[in-house]
């Protein structure tokens, strides 16, 4: 909601934040062996930097 409130050019930086944030997520779910099996936190983890990598670097 934050991204669709703000300027276009800043929402795709709120969001590539949230998709780190998310990686960060996964990060910790993947250390901790809880929650989601490892490997579907492992590729989250990849999808989710390499969305928030485009989102930065190709707007």
């Amino acid at each position: 909601m934050v991204a669709l409130a703000v300027d276009h050019g800043l929402g795709w930086y709120v969001l590539a934040a949230g998709w780190l944030g998310h990686a960060a997520w996964d990060f910790a779910h993947h250390r901790a062996k809880m929650v989601v099996p490892q490997a579907w936190a492992e590729w989250c983890f990849v999808v989710d930097l390499l969305g928030a990598a485009a989102m930065i670097f190709m707007p």
